[in-house]
């Protein structure tokens, strides 16, 4: 229920910008013309003022709508509680195609980052800036393990599925770079970026934060990860679904290491 409670303030609170926002313009354009500023001042810049009141009120409003939610009938009590005791904190339908949510996360990490996917390039080529700025910023520790290029008979097989080659990659030298930029922070501690190649069936992408918050991608054989579903999870609690997922990761890392 507080993630419906949370929406709905949010869209009150939306509803209220622009109400306030409208009020601002009346008022402004009733003192201009009382006052007659308008004689004085060219009316374009009344046009100007309604314009940036806009802008703001749609830059407010449409960063919320990717946000992932989820969007559970308001009387279905009991599937919300379930979800929330797993820390099934959000849906999202475009899968680790759009990363602004894990930017997010990745740049106000505190202790570790971890990653587990197939290629690495694009998700590391997106997000290796705020990698960097989180490893020199609070000497945060990364961890990615992505499956074996050479001789591997697991990626041949996920790529004939998915009807395609495999991909060209420089995953190692894209970390290379971030290794090559790490600075101490100002009280001497520095951070570490380490790499690992699996060899054996993964059962997700995952990007996981602190040990406490996750974006998780689970494989479906045969379709890429782009049209697949992903889900935000968060650590409620010993039986959230996220503690799976840093067991899975602990697993292949013991193993690869």
């Amino acid at each position: 229920m507080k993630k419906i409670k949370k929406s709905l303030e949010v869209l009150n609170t939306q509803f209220n910008l622009v109400a306030l926002l409208g009020v601002v313009f009346t008022g402004f354009n009733t003192f201009s013309q009382k006052f007659g500023l308008l004689e004085k001042v060219d009316k374009s810049v009344s046009g100007i003022l309604f314009g940036l009141l806009v802008v703001l009120a749609l830059i407010y409003i449409f960063k919320y709508i990717k946000k992932p939610v989820i969007n559970i009938p308001i009387n279905d009590r009991e599937l919300f509680d379930k979800l929330k005791q797993k820390g099934i904190d959000g849906i999202q339908d475009e899968a680790i195609g759009d990363f602004r949510m894990t930017h997010k996360m990745v740049s106000n990490a505190n202790s570790t980052i971890e990653i587990i996917a197939y290629y690495a390039d694009i998700l590391l080529g997106s997000m290796s800036p705020h990698l960097l700025d989180s490893i020199n910023k609070n000497a945060i520790d990364v961890r990615i393990l992505v499956a074996k290029k050479e001789k591997s008979e697991f990626l041949d097989d996920v790529s004939a599925l998915e009807g395609g080659p495999i991909p060209t990659t420089d995953t190692l030298g894209i970390i290379n770079s971030i290794k090559e930029n790490i600075r101490p922070t100002k009280d001497g501690k520095k951070g570490s970026i380490e790499y690992h190649e699996y060899n054996t069936e993964a059962r997700y992408a995952l990007i996981l934060v602190d040990r406490k918050w996750a974006w998780w991608t689970p494989y479906h054989t045969g379709l890429k990860t782009e049209k697949i579903t992903s889900f935000e999870l968060i650590k409620t609690n010993d039986n959230a679904f996220i503690n799976l997922c840093i067991e899975h990761f602990n697993k292949l890392w013991t193993k690869y290491a």
